[in-house]
């Protein structure tokens, strides 16, 4: 089986890539588009998120989904950047 490649979030990708982005995905695959294998929080990590209303989702019944763009969003205003950068 083919090892899935994360995708890169950076302005300029494929039409495929940005559409991937704004579409509703589940949580292991968020990890997996957010994050490579090395870096890639656990999904009790991501429950915790979702749990204390930290990370932008969807829920649907009983089942959450997310939307890669707003959680990339999300990361942006949660970076802490050095005060020359501002």
């Amino acid at each position: 089986m083919a090892e899935k490649t994360p995708i890169r979030l950076t302005a300029a990708g494929s039409a495929t890539e940005r559409s991937t982005l704004h579409q509703l995905v589940d949580g292991k695959r968020l990890l997996e588009i957010m994050f490579d294998e090395a870096s890639r929080p656990s999904m009790q990590w991501l429950r915790s998120q979702v749990k204390s209303h930290m990370i932008p989702y969807i829920k649907r019944g009983r089942l959450y989904f997310f939307r890669p763009s707003s959680v990339q969003a999300w990361f942006a205003q949660k970076e802490c950047r050095p005060s020359s950068m501002r």
